[in-house]
């Protein structure tokens, strides 16, 4: 995959290329049949789209992570529109560096980091039972892109991490403190009565993350434990040298003693 080059000291979203205007669509076409659907009255949209924890992991509503993630709040138009822009705003960067392929895996990764804590949360919180305020964590339901479009917005800001950008409205500073801005205004968000779904975010920028940083990168598992082998054989071969130190002086001799 190709890294950023030639980073300027501005903000700059490049034109959308195809990976972003095709995941753009996906979006807007789903959430257009979803309306539909429910204007149309038909219950399995309604009920059954949405992820709750408990229908996936109990009554093996398996579609649901999948149909989470590509639809948005139906009473809520900016709900998408939010989340199209920020897509727009820091994925065409990383299809720039690494092509539609890698724009793709980066958001399936970070959509799926979100998913993946949704449910651990929701299964964590059953032994509190029904009366604990964390209990809808686990009978909730939740709708969005938002933790995988905050996946890609971190996973940017992972790649390009100690550059230093003027950010629109903002002003000049460095990624990884608007980084931290972002996970800040998440934190505040996930601790407030608001509805948001902050497993699904923290998941994504977690998974994000780790995939700006090169964890979940092709071949990275394998340099890894290449990188492991090596330094394991420099450390044994550092052992096999301590055996045969020189040792300066000896009985009744002048020279060196070898171990």
């Amino acid at each position: 995959m190709r890294q950023p080059s030639g980073i300027s000291g501005g903000l700059v979203f490049p034109k959308a290329g195809k990976g972003v205007i095709t995941l753009v669509v996906i979006h807007v076409v789903a959430y257009v049949i979803y309306l539909i659907l429910l204007r149309l009255g038909v219950r399995f949209a309604a009920t059954e789209l949405a992820m709750v924890p408990q229908d996936v992991l109990l009554r093996g509503r398996i579609w649901q992570p999948v149909t989470s993630v590509l639809l948005h709040a139906p009473t809520d138009v900016g709900h998408l529109l939010f989340n199209m822009l920020f897509l727009w705003w820091f994925g065409s960067p990383l299809e720039g560096w690494w092509g539609a392929k890698g724009l793709y895996r980066a958001y399936i990764i970070s959509a799926a980091g979100g998913v993946l804590l949704t449910l651990l949360a929701g299964l964590a919180v059953v032994p509190l039972g029904p009366t604990s305020s964390l209990f809808h964590l686990w009978t909730g339901a939740h709708l969005g892109a938002s933790g995988a479009v905050l996946g890609l917005t971190v996973c940017w800001g992972a790649v390009l991490w100690n550059e230093e950008l003027n950010f629109m409205f903002i002003g000049r500073m460095k990624v990884k403190t608007f980084i931290f801005v972002l996970v800040g205004i998440q934190l505040l968000t996930a601790l407030s009565y608001d509805s948001t779904s902050s497993t699904s975010h923290f998941g994504g920028i977690i998974a994000g993350f780790l995939y700006g940083r090169g964890w979940f990168r092709p071949g990275a598992l394998k340099n890894w434990m290449t990188h492991r082998r090596v330094q394991a054989k420099l450390a044994e071969r550092q052992r096999q040298r301590g055996r045969f130190d020189v040792i300066e002086g000896g009985k009744d001799s002048d020279d060196p003693i070898v171990h």
